[in-house]
C-alpha cells in the first residue's frame, strides 16, 4: 500500500535545532570530554556507534569535538 504524504516546508521549519553545550545544562566550567576517556569509559555506546554506523575506526565513532 502507498499513501503519499505532503509535508512541504513546514516539517523543516519545525525541525529541532540541535542542542548547544550550554543548553544542555550542567556545569560549563569542567573541560569537555577527550576522545581517549570516550573510548575508555564509554566503550559499549561506541561499540554501538560503530555497529549502527558501519564506522571501523574507533575514533572516528567517539568523536571528542
Amino acid at each position: 500500500m502507498y499513501v503519499a504524504v505532503k509535508g512541504g516546508g513546514e516539517g523543516d521549519r519545525r525541525r529541532p535545532t540541535p542542542c548547544k553545550r550550554a543548553d544542555a545544562g550542567g556545569n560549563t566550567d569542567l573541560p569537555e570530554l577527550s576522545v581517549a576517556q570516550i573510548e575508555q569509559q564509554l566503550n559499549l555506546a561506541v561499540d554501538r556507534v560503530m555497529t549502527e554506523g558501519g564506522i571501523a575506526d574507533r575514533e572516528l565513532a567517539a568523536p571528542g569535538r
